[in-house]
């Protein structure tokens, strides 16, 4: 499968990074766009890459909670 992310980085941190339009992080914590209403798609992975699940939801803060698998990886998508 061929999979094109793109992201424009904005700011990067310890562990994650976070772009215009995804955050990528292999923390569990408090993610997002913080100061307008976002929707997102959340995607999880498990320590191999694969697809651990995948959430749609909003924020009228545009911060979200994030629970990573266990040396996996989340992928917030900005809708």
């Amino acid at each position: 499968m061929n999979i094109r992310w793109h992201i424009t980085p904005k700011d990067l941190h310890a562990c994650w990074i976070r772009g215009k339009e995804r955050i990528i992080t292999i923390h569990s914590g408090t993610f997002g766009w913080e100061g307008a209403p976002v929707a997102i798609e959340l995607r999880l992975f498990d320590r191999a890459g694969r697809a651990a699940g995948v959430e749609q939801t909003t924020s009228s803060s545009g911060m979200f909670p994030v629970r990573v698998p266990e040396k996996g990886m989340a992928i917030l998508i900005r809708k």
